[in-house]
């Protein structure tokens, strides 16, 4: 089993009373979640993204920092399409 970390942002569209989140890998992953927060900061010059869980390829999580959001949080299936993705089972 291979896990690697990949910053993604999370782009809103719409107006304040609709909109979605649009997320966007950022080209890199990493073997290290701290590497690739690291990263994401140098460069984004911020910590507002989140960070993706690839497991053999496939999403098995999404984050902010060291925490992994509860999957009742997130629609990983619908996160998983914006970064062409299949979800971990």
């Amino acid at each position: 089993m291979i896990t690697t970390y990949m910053p993604v942002t999370c782009n809103l569209v719409g107006n304040l009373d609709q909109y979605v989140c649009v997320h966007s890998d950022l080209g890199r992953s990493f073997e290290n979640r701290w590497d690739a927060i690291s990263w994401g900061v140098d460069e984004l010059g911020h910590d507002d993204f989140r960070i993706a869980t690839i497991t053999d390829g496939r999403l098995a999580a999404i984050g902010w920092g060291v925490k992994d959001f509860s999957p009742e949080e997130e629609d990983l299936v619908e996160i998983a399409g914006q970064l062409g993705l299949e979800v971990a089972a």
